[in-house]
Formats: C-alpha cells, structure tokens, sequence
C-alpha cells in the first residue's frame, strides 16, 4: 500500500507541475498575442516608430499577464499582499522590457530580422527564464494562510 500511495503522491505532483506548465505558456501565450498585436497595431495603423509602440504594447501585455499568472497560472488569489506581488512583478519585468529593447533593436538594426519575428524569438528566451522568477520568488507559496 505505501508503494502505492507514493506512486499515486508521483503522478499527482507530475500532474500539477504539468498543468501548471500549461496554465503558465496559454497565460504567456495571451499576453504575448496581446503583446504583438499591440506591436503591430500602434506600428502598421498608428505609423510609431517600433521602439515607441514596444512600450504602449508593453502597458497591455503587462494587465494581461500579472493578472492570468497570479489568479490562474500560479493559483495565487491571496490579495493581502498584491500590491507586493505587483512591484516586485513590474520590476521583473522592466528588467525584461529592457533587455527585450535591447535585443530588439539588435535584432532589427544589425541582424535585420523583421521586428514581429524578432519579438517572437525574444518571448521565448524571457518566458523560459521568468517562469523560474515568478514559480519562486513571486507567487510562491507560504504555509501561513493569506487573506
């Protein structure tokens, strides 16, 4: 019966780790549509410069993604310290902001990609290393109970 139970305590930790993974690249997902339709929206119809549209498209990616990943990706509705959890989330990413311009504008100006895709290969590169951020430090969760 214990081979049992830490079998069924196996696929059950599998099992969650697996969804939230899910949870975390359909969350990442909306946010980075959001994000790239903003991009193209404020550039192809608004005539802005990229870099100018990569920061208002930044402003709704942003609403998006805390939202989904606090309250669905990570299961966290505690709103005791939300006004943390947001700080902390901005700084994280502005940080990727910053060096999502960077590369952009490296990507554009001297590896001459077209900007839309090189957004795309940036997502990806700081998805991978914020989901890390967000898993642990962020909406991690503490054994004491939150309102």
């Amino acid at each position: 019966m214990l081979i049992r139970e830490r079998l069924l305590m196996f696929i059950a930790q599998r099992w969650h780790i697996s969804m939230q993974l899910l949870r975390y690249v359909i969350s990442g997902g909306a946010s980075v549509a959001t994000n790239l339709l903003m991009l193209y929206v404020f550039t192809q119809f608004f005539g802005l410069w990229y870099m100018y549209s990569l920061l208002f498209a930044f402003v709704f990616a942003f609403a998006v993604s805390f939202s989904l990943q606090k309250f669905w990706t990570f299961a966290d509705n505690r709103t005791k310290d939300i006004h943390i959890q947001a700080s902390s989330y901005l700084f994280v990413t502005l940080v990727n902001l910053a060096v999502n311009a960077a590369l952009l504008y490296v990507l554009v100006q001297f590896a001459g990609l077209w900007y839309v895709y090189a957004q795309v290969l940036i997502d990806a590169l700081i998805a991978i290393s914020s989901f890390f951020i967000y898993k642990f430090l962020i909406f991690q969760k503490h054994d004491h109970v939150s309102a």
